[in-house]
């Protein structure tokens, strides 16, 4: 009995417990566990202006692709993420949004300005762009920092939308 009341104490004991008795809280992660966020995670929620939630900007029926960019962003490469988004959005049944800081002043249907930038720090967003594909349960599907992987990482799973012919 000592022995297992000793397991109860280990640091890593509670976040196993949780996950295995909580649905919610159930992850498909095949990371190390001192990995903050991978692949299999349920996606942190994160309030946002007017009463919203992240949750409330994810798709429900297709995948969402978010792609997070720095505080250093410029407009230019706003451009290119917005343009990337919208051809994704185009080639494959996805949802695709690009989340921002208020500082570059940009505005849009598909766009999420984090005002205060938790939720760029959730997602672990330093100086570079990343790049989330959440499934519509809310579980981290991939992440990468290259637009060329998840081009890749899109083929694997979804079929390429195709425009019927006139």
């Amino acid at each position: 009995m000592e022995e297992r009341i000793a397991l109860t104490k280990t640091p890593i004991w509670n976040r196993k417990a949780v996950n295995q008795v909580a649905g919610i809280s159930y992850t498909y992660r095949t990371a190390e566990p001192d990995v903050p966020l991978a692949v299999g995670d349920r996606a942190p929620n994160v309030p946002l202006v007017d009463d919203h939630t992240f949750y409330d900007t994810i798709d429900n029926a297709v995948p969402t692709l978010f792609i997070l960019l720095p505080d250093a962003a410029t407009p230019d490469t706003y451009q290119q993420a917005r343009a990337f988004a919208d051809q994704l959005s185009a080639q494959y049944p996805i949802s695709a949004k690009v989340i921002v800081s208020p500082a570059l002043e940009v505005s849009g249907e598909h766009t999420i300005v984090d005002t205060d930038g938790t939720l760029r720090a959730a997602y672990l967003v330093n100086d570079q762009p990343l790049f989330y594909v959440l499934r519509p349960d809310r579980y981290i599907e991939f992440i990468s920092a290259s637009p060329d992987e998840i081009s890749t990482h899109l083929d694997t799973f979804l079929v390429r939308q195709t425009k019927a012919a006139h």
